[in-house]
């Protein structure tokens, strides 16, 4: 028997009477323990008495859920779950709903009636950009496209830009390898981002050769083969600086968010990554690739007015705005 409440004595210490009394460990009484001491008045005879609980019933203990949670005027449970950092949300989900649906149909594990398992949180949200990026995508190829045909007014030279965009994704496919990110929603922000920065550098690209190309043609300086090539090197050699200063002032801005740190700092670096990555490839592979496309068609148009017998000027259409420079 645990004596407790019970004065024993006094004690005098520095000056002090201080009460002795008997006071068990916390851990050896509970909360049924003290339920048990607690009294009711009882009434007899005209008599009221205090009574023991412990002499009315016996005090047990049963868990039940702190907080009901409901989602829809439905009863709802959460079960959270952390992954690493860089882990694939999708394909986790992908993998933990059929390890779970292989359970249910092993009938291992049970569902009684009007239960059923959803998966939350931020796979909603993906699943969401995903939706959106699914018409967002193709209206930004198409807003593209147009821009770059009411540009040009020639759909090769569009197609000619349009060439640089696997370029600029070479080079953001491989630094999201290289990070280890895995596709989401900020990544195809980037991605898109990307492909406008690449189109861009093609742009500036073709625009140059272009000028250089009409220059020549107004001079009469265009007559075979050699010629174009020359016009090529004008509007790629001689241009080179302002290509390259295009893409560093662009790298520049992008690359202090792939060490960025606080709030935010995570999706801002996988929204940047692939396009500096882009950037790098983008810059390299349009100086080498795109004056070749261009000579092949150029060199296809000299020989058509050749074999017609007219000057080429009469094959290549009006010049644009910028072939007067």
């Amino acid at each position: 028997m645990v004596l407790s409440g019970g004065q024993i004595g006094e004690l005098e210490r520095e000056g002090k009477r201080l009460r002795l009394m008997v006071v068990p460990e916390q851990n050896v009484r509970g909360a049924a323990d003290e339920l048990r001491e607690l009294t009711v008045r009882a009434t007899r005879a005209g008599v009221s008495r205090p009574v023991p609980l412990a002499l009315l019933g016996r005090a047990s203990y049963a868990a039940r859920p702190a907080m009901l949670h409901d989602e829809r005027g439905e009863l709802v449970t959460y079960l959270h779950v952390d992954l690493a950092d860089g882990a694939d949300v999708t394909g986790f989900v992908s993998r933990a709903r059929r390890a779970v649906e292989g359970e249910i149909a092993a009938r291992r594990l049970e569902l009684r009636a009007g239960e059923r398992v959803e998966w939350t949180g931020q796979l909603a949200l993906l699943a969401a950009g995903e939706r959106r990026l699914k018409w967002i995508i193709p209206c930004v190829a198409a807003s593209m496209i147009l821009l770059l045909f009411l540009l040009f007014r020639s759909l090769t030279e569009t197609l000619i830009v349009l060439a640089s965009v696997p370029f600029g994704l070479v080079g953001s496919i491989w630094t999201l390898f290289l990070l280890g990110y895995p596709l989401s929603a900020p990544v195809w922000v980037g991605l898109l981002s990307a492909v406008g920065l690449a189109m861009q550098t093609g742009v500036v690209m073709v625009v140059y050769i272009d000028a250089a190309f009409h220059r020549r043609v107004r001079e009469g300086r265009l007559t075979t083969r050699e010629d174009i090539i020359a016009a090529h090197a004008e509007g790629t050699v001689q241009r080179l600086r302002p290509k390259i200063m295009t893409l560093t002032t662009m790298a520049a801005g992008l690359l202090p968010l792939l060490w960025a740190q606080g709030a935010g700092s995570e999706i801002m670096r996988r929204v940047a990554a692939p396009m500096v990555g882009g950037l790098a490839t983008s810059g390299f592979l349009t100086l080498e690739v795109l004056p070749v496309l261009y000579t092949i068609w150029r060199q296809s148009q000299l020989r058509r007015a050749q074999r017609v017998g007219v000057p080429i000027a009469n094959c290549i259409g009006r010049s644009p705005p910028w072939a007067r420079w």
